[in-house]
């Protein structure tokens, strides 16, 4: 393995997004819909903007214009409303009430978003990792969270913080929905 910094993280970084999916696969459509209390997000929820998260960090390294969300004309296609999404569109920041109004899509879209999304967004930052690019310049809405220019490591770094948080939400309300 490894010792390369870049890589070590960008490994960390694919793991996550691998853990999300297996937590993910096997949820019926009531389960991954299911809320602990009347203000308290999905499954559903979490995997969306984890993959929503994702996909900005694919369009930081591949370039403008390569967001699936995007390309696909997701966000219209399953009744998101325009704009109002928080951070960079994707779900950071917005109030509970906002968040537990949003059309999430069924299982098979979601997951495939979410397949997609962070198979893209692993390439990416792995493609950078083996590159050892140092600076990235951020040249999407998500320069509103990671500033205008941010270290490879920074960027990664703070995806993994988060994205792990949410990793951590699905596996607790699998917990209260007597999965293991």
């Amino acid at each position: 393995m490894s010792h390369n910094t870049h890589i070590l993280v960008a490994n960390a970084y694919s793991a996550t997004h691998d853990r999300a999916m297996e937590l993910v696969k096997d949820l019926t459509e009531t389960q991954l819909s299911w809320r602990a209390d009347e203000m308290a997000p999905s499954v559903r929820f979490h995997v969306w903007h984890v993959a929503r998260w994702a996909d900005l960090v694919q369009e930081i390294f591949n370039g403008a214009g390569t967001q699936l969300w995007d390309q696909d004309h997701l966000g219209e296609r399953w009744g998101f409303p325009m704009g109002g999404l928080g951070t960079a569109e994707a779900g950071g920041g917005i109030d509970d009430a906002t968040a537990l109004k949003l059309p999430l899509p069924e299982k098979e879209p979601l997951l495939e978003y979410g397949l997609r999304t962070f198979a893209k967004s692993n390439q990416a930052v792995t493609t950078a990792a083996e590159a050892t690019v140092d600076r990235v310049r951020i040249n999407t809405a998500a320069a509103e969270y990671f500033g205008e220019e941010a270290a490879f490591v920074d960027i990664v770094l703070r995806m993994l913080r988060h994205d792990n948080r949410h990793v951590g939400n699905i596996e607790s309300l699998r917990g209260l929905l007597g999965l293991s």
